[in-house]
Parts: structure tokens; C-alpha cells; sequence
């Protein structure tokens, strides 16, 4: 896991519950990609922006479990 991260159990969540909105284009390109080897460089380059940003869980998502 990310930094240390406690082990999330084995669940299974869908990315908008955790990323709420910001969700949706990276799925929709995963979607769309041809490739195994694109779909990781689009997870990966998502995955970054977002720690670059400082983005951390939707809080939404964190008031349900």
C-alpha cells in the first residue's frame, strides 16, 4: 500500500466512491484504451497527478466506513 497504509481488508470499492467525481475521465479513458500497457500508463499518470496534488480520499467516502 501507499506510505504505510493500513491493508483495506480485501474490498473491493468502485473509484468513485473513493475519488468521488474526479473519478470519471480517468475511467472513461481506461474504458477506452486499446491496451493493457495503456491502461497502466493511464492509471499510473492518474495516480500521480493526484499525489502531486496533494488529493486525498473523498471525504464522503471516508464518513461511511
Amino acid at each position: 500500500m501507499l506510505d504505510g497504509a493500513a491493508e483495506p481488508g480485501g474490498a473491493v470499492v468502485p473509484l468513485g466512491d473513493v475519488w468521488g467525481r474526479e473519478a470519471e475521465r480517468p475511467q472513461e479513458r481506461l474504458r477506452a484504451a486499446g491496451s493493457w500497457r495503456e491502461r497502466f500508463e493511464i492509471a499510473d499518470a492518474a495516480l500521480a497527478r493526484r499525489y502531486e496534488a496533494g488529493r486525498t480520499v473523498d471525504p464522503a467516502y471516508l464518513a461511511k466506513v
